[in-house]
């Protein structure tokens, strides 16, 4: 076998997630040893598992969407062993798996939603921020200059859940509070009757998301008495104008309990000020009154990818992964583009893994829900139906974070959404 030869890119097309990988030397820009390749691969999703096959496939492709090879500044990009090639294509994938749309409609809130305080520290379990935030910021800043080719087993990572325990449950509920914020942030409510329709529909399977997987009482602690999500709450109802607040203030209650409510009733009630809003309102003004409610709501969400990609996420992480301003980006682009390049979320770390938290609860409860006794006594419980969704959604995101840091220029690659490559002329 030739020792000069590393496995390299023959064609790629990172939108769809496959590629042809040869082994030979770097040579794709001389014609006269095109067929001195000892091996090519086809790889795609979801599985990439390499698949032997001629190498002309993979030059027939380039006349296609397939770009020819994968370069950087000083050449074609190596990789020492096939399985690393199998990494890069896997999350070139995900960073452009979302596409150029989904989102809600284009729309900038005068001011960012604040983000919750961590609250009482009553909790129990291990955090599952402590082991996913050294992991995203090994990414961030390598500790050692990784040669081409090379690659670095990531450290400290563990396929399975640390524990389901309260603190769990709080991570998602805060990720989950993110986001009815954004959604909030992001409503208009005199826009016509199409947008009108699918802003409603986001609010509503929000919600069914957050009782479905029993976080209701989560949002409602993480938002209770937080002085800065009061303040930020109360300047986006009154510019919504939500005239059927008056019924509920009439003995000058204790507004911290209030605002929790507003949160979860804005989201169950699609917005609406004038139908459901005087209904969902009165009397909620404790987590326990959100018992039977949440259960009414617990239905079962059978396109969790659909429901990822109407949410907005937070107006910070769409500007650390560069979302376009014309196209807003969605939580579920979100989540591959956090799986593929975390290093652009180390700034925003846990913010950024809660938001994943909770996409990855919303993409196993289909699963959870189907495993629950139809009993009406499992569906309404909802203490040990919100742990096994917090340790289903952790052993999810853990099994599909990066296990390999590659080379810094190809780490670059990976945190461009538009382009792949740098071809040499």
């Amino acid at each position: 076998m030739n020792l000069n030869a590393k496995w390299y890119i023959d064609a790629l097309d990172p939108r769809s997630g496959r590629a042809f990988a040869s082994y030979r030397k770097s040579d794709l820009q001389i014609v006269e040893n095109l067929d001195t390749a000892k091996g090519t691969y086809f790889l795609e999703p979801p599985a990439f598992a390499p698949v032997q096959v001629s190498r002309s496939i993979g030059f027939s492709a380039t006349r296609y969407q397939f770009q020819a090879g994968l370069f950087d500044e000083n050449g074609e990009l190596p990789f020492d062993q096939l399985d690393d090639v199998v990494e890069f294509v896997r999350r070139s994938y995900l960073r452009r798996g979302g596409g150029a749309g989904g989102g809600p409609e284009p729309g900038v809130p005068p001011e960012p939603p604040p983000e919750p305080t961590e609250g009482p520290a009553d909790l129990t379990g291990q955090d599952p921020l402590t082991n996913l935030r050294e992991i995203v910021k090994q990414f961030k800043t390598p500790k050692v200059n990784i040669s081409p080719g090379a690659t670095l087993p990531v450290e400290f990572i563990d396929t399975e859940a640390k524990g389901s325990g309260t603190f769990a449950k709080r991570r998602l509920g805060r990720g989950a509070l993110a986001l009815a914020l954004e959604q909030i942030a992001v409503f208009q409510p005199n826009s016509d009757f199409e947008s009108s329709t699918r802003q409603r529909s986001r609010l509503l399977r929000l919600f069914q998301a957050i009782a479905s997987a029993g976080l209701v009482e989560e949002v409602y602690a993480t938002a209770e008495g937080d002085t800065a999500i009061e303040y930020w709450l109360t300047q986006q109802f009154d510019h919504l104008n939500f005239s059927a607040l008056h019924w509920i203030i009439s003995e000058s209650p204790d507004t911290s309990k209030i605002m929790p409510g507003l949160i979860l009733a804005f989201l169950a009630s699609g917005g609406d000020d004038a139908e459901l809003w005087p209904e969902v309102l009165h009397g909620f003004y404790k987590p326990d009154s959100w018992y039977w409610f949440g259960w009414y709501f617990n239905q079962r969400e059978d396109d969790p990818v659909g429901l990822l990609a109407e949410l907005a996420v937070p107006a910070e992480l769409a500007d650390a992964y560069k979302a376009q301003a014309d196209a807003p980006m969605s939580v579920g682009q979100f989540l591959f583009s956090f799986l593929a390049a975390p290093q652009l979320a180390a700034e925003k770390s846990d913010l950024a893994i809660e938001v994943a938290l909770f996409a990855s609860a919303c993409l196993v409860l289909p699963s959870v829900q189907s495993r629950l006794p139809e009993h009406g006594v499992y569906r309404r419980e909802t203490n040990n139906r919100a742990k096994l969704v917090a340790f289903e959604a952790e052993k999810w995101l853990r099994g599909n974070m990066p296990k390999k840091i590659f080379s810094t220029a190809a780490e670059a690659l990976l945190t461009e959404r538009d382009q792949m490559a740098v071809v040499r002329p």
